[in-house]
């Protein structure tokens, strides 16, 4: 039986696409859905309650903001997800976020990750994965898929694999990042991305200009051959 509950329950996702992301390295998915939300100025279509939500809540604009909310501008719904689940439930909160989605029949999901800059051997500036069923758009021909033998750990891995199983279209974005600070740079490169993907445009300025503040603080760690791992964690 699902725990998660969408409020309201009878909200219309048919042939939607959820873009989400998380509190991985750098904040990077995190950060950019933050991002759009306010930019773009989006208005909450949906709360998801589950039994091991946090006992938590902040107040913008005079209204409750809940740890797991749903937010919409036409086809495109942008799940933001504020803390995790209580109690190391993690697991089982994204399966049964998984299983909400194919229910409510969005279109796809794309995901929003990070890979540790340390690892950065070229000029790109991110790499991808998606699962089988997924249509890769054509101006992503040319960019460079997560290689072979690196390992995804945490909420992407997660949905990825259940995905997969699905048969479901996903796709997740990995932008190099920060893994000792927010790294603001890096979810501007994946909001590019991302508007790319939909056509819809965003400025990214503020966030560059956040990045620069707390490059010029909090630089990044060199890529020394000290600090290279053959694993990837986002």
């Amino acid at each position: 039986m699902i725990s998660t509950k969408l409020i309201p329950d009878d909200y219309n996702f048919n042939g939607v696409s959820l873009i989400t992301g998380f509190h991985g390295i750098g904040s990077t998915g995190y950060l950019a859905i933050k991002h759009i939300i306010q930019t773009l100025n989006l208005n909450r279509v949906a709360i998801l309650d589950h039994e091991h939500s946090p006992p938590l809540s902040s107040i913008k604009s005079g209204r409750i903001v809940t740890p797991f909310e749903i937010y919409k501008s036409q086809n495109l719904a942008f799940l933001r997800i504020e803390v995790p689940p209580l109690n190391n439930n993690e697991n089982i909160f994204f399966r049964e976020i998984c299983e909400l989605i194919i229910s409510k029949r969005f279109k796809e999901v794309i995901l929003i990750g990070g890979l540790d800059s340390v690892l950065k051997t070229d000029n790109t500036t991110f790499r991808y994965v998606k699962t089988e069923s997924y249509t890769l758009p054509a101006f992503f021909n040319n960019s460079i898929q997560l290689e072979n033998d690196r390992l995804i750990i945490g909420p992407v891995a997660q949905i990825l694999n259940f995905m997969e199983i699905k048969n479901f279209p996903t796709f997740c974005i990995l932008p190099y990042a920060s893994a000792t600070r927010i790294d603001p740079r890096a979810a501007s490169e994946a909001i590019k991305l991302i508007s790319q993907i939909f056509n819809f445009d965003i400025e990214i300025e503020s966030l560059l200009t956040q990045a620069e503040k707390i490059e010029l603080t909090e630089p990044a760690v060199e890529n020394t051959s000290e600090s290279k791992n053959p694993n990837i964690y986002t």
